[in-house]
């Protein structure tokens, strides 16, 4: 069984109150994954996840992001979810799509 089995396909939602890190864990991912040749940063405006012109300027996710990478033989389609209230239907939406939600928080 190699990724391309859908049984070998998890979907991650992250998920957390905005501004505590997700789409620079999700940067992470994406280059321990050898999917990216550097971190992107949020406040440089060059992430994969954070593309959007507004969400450059506001150094915000406003909608989600799918990105994929193999790990381990198993598929890994990671959705980077908008932290703010106002998004809510964006994060709803994509945690009933997920598997398996990542919480991150900031303490």
């Amino acid at each position: 069984m190699g990724a391309s089995d859908p049984r070998m396909t998890r979907n991650l939602c992250v998920v957390g109150h905005g501004s505590v890190g997700k789409t620079t864990l999700v940067e992470a991912m994406l280059f321990d994954a050898g999917k990216t040749n550097r971190m992107g940063r949020v406040e440089q405006g060059n992430t994969v996840c954070d593309f959007d012109a507004e969400e450059i300027k506001r150094q915000i996710s406003i909608n989600t992001s799918v990105v994929h990478f193999e790990h381990r033989g198993c598929l890994f389609n990671v959705l980077d979810v908008p932290g703010y209230p106002d998004f809510t239907g964006d994060i709803r939406s994509s945690m009933r799509a997920s598997d398996v939600a990542l919480v991150v928080l900031c303490g």
